[in-house]
């Protein structure tokens, strides 16, 4: 095989390890036979788009990543990325948030045992989890599901208080020139 699909399984065997799943859950995960997962990754066959696809739905894994060992910017420039699983990507911010996976778990809505599997490759989060933790721990849900982003949202900064039409500000200088 060629170097580039060299380069292609060693980012895919990069995801098996950050997802800490065995390759035979990994391949089943993606749909595929144990087997026929080994000839890729033994490089007997070509990596074809089609499972860089299914990986990159599957786990959260950015396909250009996978693909070019790039993450597309919306600048439309190219980065090196280091790949993070959203099993990873949820296990970091339970950890940036200082929680036991009992606390994270009970302030989420979650079960302590839902928490470990996700973090353990096991299970996905669904949609209403990730909106929970969002919402509960102010995390940016596109950096949990996709890797953009911060980690947390920013605190949004109320706007300044009003009186009338006047901001407080042009309010007390009104004053002054009274």
């Amino acid at each position: 095989m060629n170097n580039e699909q060299h380069e292609i399984v060693g980012r895919i065997l990069q995801t098996i390890k950050d997802t800490k799943l065995s390759n035979a859950a990994f391949a089943k995960r993606i749909g595929t036979g144990r087997a026929n997962f080994s000839s890729y990754l033994t490089e007997k066959r070509t990596v074809t788009d089609r499972l860089l696809l299914k990986i990159s739905h599957e786990f959260g894994v950015d396909y250009n990543w996978l693909k070019m060992g790039t993450i597309r910017e919306t600048s439309s420039e190219f980065k090196p990325a280091k790949l993070i699983s959203r099993a990873s990507r949820l296990e970091a911010i339970r950890k940036a948030l200082n929680l036991s996976v009992r606390d994270f778990a009970l302030r989420a809505n979650m079960t302590p045992e839902n928490v470990n599997n996700i973090e353990d490759g096991k299970v996905s989060l669904t949609g209403i989890q990730c909106e929970n933790i969002g919402n509960t721990f102010s995390v940016n849900v596109d950096y949990l599901l996709d890797g953009n982003g911060e980690m947390f949202r920013q605190p949004e900064i109320p706007d300044e208080r009003r009186i009338g039409d006047l901001t407080v500000k042009e309010f007390k200088n009104l004053l002054r020139t009274l």
